[in-house]
């Protein structure tokens, strides 16, 4: 793992002087702006800003400096920002402003818009973050000993099973989904980079494997259940880590006390308290480790990203809300090791495409996590030797920890991480939330970040105004409540924002419903697709085109057969009579690849501005796919054409082209004057095996 350091770049800095004392000075906080080029001003670059709050943009636009000579810098007052205002409305919890500067113009190897460089600062916030709570009031909770397990429920929402042999929770089903399969136990060791092997005996990964920190075995000293009430169950569990050839207590390496708080709204409050072996090395990392279904492989993150970052490798990866699937975090090196690791997380959400899934997020005073998810184990990882050796597990392996060494990368032969990112063997202590999400709480975290967006920033207030206890819905008998949400108070899974009703189950329209649509909508020339924009067809009763009908599974009488036409019939729009242009054709499903056609009518969204700004010619480089088309008639034979896909300024266009013949005005040269026999008779070859399948599609041909 290696940083790539670019030179002689515009370079965007604070002053520091001022950062420190954000909350007293704010109004004269003031930022520089450096040009470290030896020879080129910034006269070609443009500069831009964004400002988030609590992940979500809440404002952006341009920021106009003067032109910055070479090895100079430019400085501005925090108060006349463009930014300032959307500050001062603000009362989010967390703000960071984004300057970036682009290339408004393209070079030789760069695009136009390219990103030299970018910066982040945290802002000074206008309120306190507001403290994660429990709901006091939540349903009942039977607790009940079943062999080896404690088996803690409620209703038929959830259930926890906990091994009280191995001290973890093994079982964790929402809603009869099983999340968690696999035990929730700590983690202190990583599969080695590079890095961590350079140096020889003295590198880390050498010390590591001297202390057997690969080899970790956890025996439950202790096990407690030390509250039980209606409302909540508090469980106690010490630890003692030991390497797996070593068995007693005299050689543990850890000890490990941990309580679980588990409550009526499913959140599980975690409680740890770690005590290394002084003699040990620096550890590789501190934090928990548990394994999900694989089916929870959407993760959605608030912190650093989008791609991968590590405690001495964050600088370029700014604070935000992020989306990844678990197969993209990873990062293929050739020789694997750890990898695909988000910083400075938040929270965090695991969630299968039904939105079932799982919360996890820092609690009470805990530093952000250094959070981690594969399809591979960490001893999996560090088996392989290269990368096609791996092999993924049955479910996903999740970390979430208190502290993460860094990865240093001064040289590959040292060990070098700086003193600061390491982690000494001292107690540590950390908490951890986790809770389980419903359906029902993903339609509403995707319906809050819809009204946000929807919302122009200056019109926005964050949080939203906080309810008095007696203006809140009681959804605590809702069927459809979210489970893990506590009412009135924050969730910050959900934003922090407080709870609202959970928006309806989405069902397909009636036909009594898109008939008073189509009422309504009589007096309008064409109707759109409530999707897309393309147009749609008069009789569809979903007010949708073929795609979108066909992508959403509804039952579209409609929209059942295809309306292309046969290329021949294209081919002379004079001589074609009406019934041949109108003849319906389908697709062949049995040919591969198959292909998506979309309807070439121009759409709604295709403002005048938009059209105008269209070029009137480009050259673009295009994707042909090939399909065959083959009409409903038994008279009509089928043809083959292709989908073409091509990008225009930023645009996606797409179209269907049909077989026209041979064009007899361009001829084929199979020999010139530097051309050896061996070629011509390979172009030879070539064109007559082209010919023969021209001739086997009935394509009649003349010499």
């Amino acid at each position: 793992m290696s940083l790539c350091c670019l030179r002689g770049q515009a370079l965007l800095s604070t002053n520091q002087g001022f950062i420190d004392g954000w909350h007293n000075k704010a109004q004269t906080l003031s930022l520089q702006v450096a040009n470290a080029y030896f020879f080129n001003t910034t006269e070609e670059l443009e500069f831009s800003w964004k400002i988030h709050g609590d992940g979500l943009e809440l404002g952006s636009g341009t920021l106009s400096i003067p032109v910055i000579k070479p090895q100079n810098s430019f400085d501005m007052e925090w108060k006349s920002g463009p930014w300032f205002s959307v500050w001062n409305d603000s009362k989010a919890g967390e703000l960071f402003l984004t300057i970036t500067a682009k290339l408004s113009n393209p070079t030789r190897s760069l695009e136009a818009g390219h990103i030299l460089s970018s910066t982040q600062i945290p802002l000074p916030s206008k309120r306190e973050i507001i403290p994660q709570a429990i709901k006091k009031t939540d349903p009942i909770i039977t607790c009940e000993t079943v062999g080896d397990f404690i088996k803690i429920s409620q209703q038929d929402s959830w259930e926890l099973m906990i091994n009280v042999q191995k001290g973890a929770i093994e079982g964790w089903k929402v809603q009869g989904v099983l999340l968690v399969n696999e035990a929730i136990l700590p983690c202190f060791w990583r599969a080695p980079t590079d890095n961590d092997k350079g140096g020889g005996d003295s590198s880390y990964f050498s010390r590591w494997k001297a202390a057997q920190l690969d080899n970790v075995e956890f025996i439950v000293e202790s096990c407690s259940v030390k509250s039980t009430t209606d409302k909540s169950v508090e469980i106690e569990f010490i630890y003692l880590g030991s390497s797996a050839s070593e068995s007693s207590k005299s050689d543990a390496l850890f000890k490990v006390n941990v309580t679980y708080l588990i409550y009526g709204s499913g959140d599980i409050i975690t409680n740890w308290y770690v005590v290394p072996n002084s003699d040990l090395p620096p550890l590789p990392r501190v934090g928990i480790e548990f394994h999900i279904e694989k089916t929870l492989d959407r993760v959605e993150w608030y912190g650093r990203g989008p791609f991968e970052c590590y405690p001495d490798r964050k600088s370029a990866a700014h604070v935000g809300i992020y989306e990844q699937s678990v197969a993209d975090m990873h990062v293929p090196y050739i020789v694997p090791g750890e990898c695909g690791g988000r910083t400075d997380v938040r929270w965090v959400t695991f969630t299968n495409k039904e939105g079932v899934g799982i919360y996890a997020s820092t609690y009470g005073s805990s530093s952000p996590l250094q959070m981690n998810a594969s399809y591979y184990t960490t001893g999996e990882l560090d088996r392989a030797t290269h990368e096609e050796d791996l092999v993924k597990g049955q479910s996903i392996e999740v970390h979430l920890d208190h502290k993460h060494m860094g990865i240093g990368g001064d040289d590959s032969w040292t060990p070098c991480v700086h003193d600061k990112y390491l982690i000494p063997p001292e107690p540590y202590s950390f908490s951890i939330r986790l809770c389980p999400i419903t359906a029902a709480a993903s339609r509403l975290h995707a319906l809050i970040i819809t009204s946000t967006v929807a919302n122009p920033p200056s019109l926005l207030s964050w949080p939203p105004h906080q309810p008095s206890p007696s203006t809140i819905p009681d959804h605590s008998s809702s069927s459809s409540a979210a489970v893990g949400i506590s009412t009135p108070d924050y969730m910050l899974g959900l934003r922090n924002i407080i709870l609202l009703p959970p928006p309806s189950q989405i069902t397909h329209p009636s036909v009594e419903d898109n008939n008073n649509n189509k009422a309504r909508n009589s007096n309008v020339e064409e109707k759109v697709c409530r999707d897309c924009g393309n147009r749609a067809k008069k009789e569809c009763l979903f007010e949708r085109c073929r795609t979108c009908c066909k992508s959403r599974g509804y039952k579209c009488a409609t929209h059942v057969k295809s309306t292309w036409i046969p290329s021949h019939h294209h081919r002379s729009p004079s001589s074609s009579s009406d019934r041949n242009r109108n003849k319906k054709l389908k697709i062949d499903s049995s040919d591969k690849p198959s292909v998506l056609i979309v309807p070439t009518t121009t759409s709604r969204r295709q403002e005048r501005s938009f059209k105008e700004g269209l070029p009137g010619k480009i050259e673009a480089p295009a994707v042909f796919k090939r399909t065959r088309v083959t009409a409903i008639s038994n008279e009509e034979q089928s043809e083959i054409g292709y989908q073409a896909t091509v990008t225009i300024h930023g645009h996606v266009f797409r179209g269907f082209l049909h077989y026209h013949g041979v064009d007899h005005n361009k001829h084929v040269r199979l020999c010139d004057g530097g051309a050896n026999r061996a070629t011509v008779e390979a172009r030879v070859r070539y064109y007559t095996d082209y010919c023969r399948q021209l001739v086997q599609q009935g394509v009649s041909m003349s010499f």
